[in-house]
């Protein structure tokens, strides 16, 4: 992996470049114009596929470290995972900008942009990850033609998000259980306070939508894209029922559906959704392989990030 701070400096000075992330500082008496958005790059840095993983609302990318340990025992992808603003090592929002899934889109839209303006030494394809909320951005950046998004995978939510699998998951912002549940995990990483309140409003569902009485429906966002798609649901997801696996199957072209038995939402990265994706980003197993134990103390533990200046 290859970590580093790149920020663009916007005050004329070109490109600042460290390796100490945690200590960046702003010039004196200069006013901070831009955010950071934190990302890691994992695995083959030559490989022919790039798979960018767009984390759940309530995620930071660490929720790929499984993902990440197979991938890095194979060669043929490029892995990047990303931390949406306010959440483990991206920059909060000023407090004159509130939390809304528009921002994540536009942040990882100038992500993308970087990613492509970077690794175009060999001709690559840019494959999408997305959990939870993040597959819903994912499928709203495959619609921008100029991103070039090669295929997708979806853990656990298809083209509409039912009420009642919004409540279970963010609950309102009174004393529910579900409420409580929201910020236990947001507890387990970094977060901007504000999240809490953000996320159980209305207003955070401010991309294209529709709704009725079961829920919110993104049923036109992917219906024209041509690249392969696969949605990976759990078999008790209370986020993606059989019959919302269904609806995808009738709107999406290209799509397979990978039922996980016995788990819930979101899936989690085991050995049959791992065979799965390295059919479909064609991996081909290395010699040398480091096992669970060593990866986790020798290799995680570097805390190496990249940060990408965002206005």
């Amino acid at each position: 992996m290859h970590g580093w701070n790149l920020t663009k400096n916007l005050f004329g000075h070109g490109e600042s470049i460290g390796t100490d992330v945690s200590k960046q500082v702003e010039p004196t008496g200069i006013p901070k114009t831009h955010r950071n958005i934190a990302y890691r790059e994992f695995g083959d840095a030559e490989g022919a596929h790039i798979l960018l993983c767009i984390p759940c609302i309530l995620e930071s990318q660490s929720s790929f470290d499984e993902l990440v340990t197979y991938v890095e025992q194979h060669v043929g992808c490029r892995l990047i995972t990303v931390d949406h603003c306010g959440r483990g090592r991206s920059d909060w929002l000023d407090a004159d900008h509130s939390y809304k899934m528009s921002i994540y889109l536009e942040d990882l839209r100038t992500l993308i942009t970087h990613l492509h303006a970077t690794h175009k030494r060999i001709i690559r394809r840019l494959y999408l990850l997305g959990s939870g909320m993040g597959a819903i951005l994912a499928m709203n950046l495959a619609a921008q033609k100029d991103l070039r998004v090669q295929g997708l995978v979806l853990n656990d939510v298809g083209l509409t998000l039912s009420w009642s699998g919004l409540f279970s998951l963010y609950g309102n912002t009174g004393d529910s259980t579900a409420h409580k549940q929201v910020v236990e995990s947001l507890k387990k990483m970094k977060f901007d306070p504000r999240l809490i309140h953000a996320i159980s409003h209305p207003s955070h569902v401010d991309i294209y939508h529709q709704f009725n009485f079961r829920g919110i429906h993104f049923d036109n966002v992917i219906h024209d894209f041509d690249g392969p798609v696969l949605l990976i649901r759990g078999e008790h997801s209370e986020t993606c029922a059989k019959q919302d696996a269904l609806v995808v199957t009738q709107y999406v072209k290209n799509v397979d559906v990978l039922e996980i038995a016995g788990e819930c939402h979101p899936v989690r990265y085991r050995p049959q959704v791992l065979a799965r994706l390295s059919i479909m980003l064609d991996l081909e197993k290395t010699s040398f392989c480091l096992c669970d134990e060593a990866f986790s103390s020798d290799y995680l533990d570097l805390d190496a990030y990249a940060l990408l200046a965002c206005n």
